[in-house]
């Protein structure tokens, strides 16, 4: 993935829209602090994240980072605490820190799914490269990979899998309610039972599972089914 500096690439971009973009590399620059996460997005069944070159930042702390990575792997958090000797609350806020190096603050379990799965490729996960959809004026430019959880439809039912998405895409109950036109509180009911069916306790294990089950997917069909 070539990624320029801003002042480059209001000129001459490096990264055209045809490119991929390799997820490993991603998370690297984004814990390096030369990327900043603006702006995410999903629609269409895919993932989007805004990215702007930066060259000034500070860059995420090397405990922060691993934390992070082993919570988007759907390590539990409480037990992640018991061996640190912490409170989840300590944990939570290591995890926070650490996002805040590359993007705006938000609890790690509606983390991007891009950031997620960038983090889970630099951890040897084998994941298709994220697509580049646009290089915009202001220098930042778009990515996007699909949103895993397809392969759950033979196990959980269609309302389920929708709403289990769009929990992985890192909407919060509320905003999953008013796109299906539902309440929180039948939100909440469905997550439950897929998360009983998939064998999961919450979101960060249902992400993981999502995008481990994507992966070996990936690993099957090879390029054929590339994003």
């Amino acid at each position: 993935m070539a990624i320029a500096q801003r002042g480059s690439m209001h000129h001459q971009p490096s990264l055209p829209v045809s490119e991929s973009t390799d997820l490993a590399l991603l998370w690297q620059r984004l814990c390096n602090g030369r990327l900043f996460v603006s702006h995410t997005y999903c629609e269409a069944g895919r993932s989007f994240a805004v990215l702007e070159a930066r060259s000034d930042a500070a860059p995420a702390r090397p405990s922060h980072v691993r934390i992070l990575e082993r919570v988007f792997e759907g390590e539990s958090q409480k037990a992640m605490a018991c061996e640190l000797e912490v409170s989840i609350g300590t944990l939570a806020g290591y995890c926070n820190q650490g996002l805040r190096a590359f993007m705006a603050p938000r609890w790690v379990s509606r983390a991007p799914l891009v950031v997620v799965m960038a983090a889970l490729a630099a951890r040897g996960t084998s994941l298709a490269d994220a697509r580049c959809d646009a290089i915009r004026d202001d220098a930042s430019w778009v990515i996007s990979v699909e949103t895993p959880g397809e392969t759950f439809r033979d196990r959980i039912s269609s309302a389920e899998l929708e709403v289990v998405r769009l929990s992985i895409q890192g909407e919060p109950h509320s905003s999953v309610a008013r796109l299906r036109g539902t309440s929180v509180r039948t939100v909440a009911n469905q997550l439950a039972s897929a998360f009983a069916k998939l064998k999961v306790s919450g979101r960060s294990e249902v992400r993981a599972l999502a995008i481990r089950e994507h992966a070996a997917h990936f690993r099957s069909h090879g390029s054929r089914d590339a994003a």
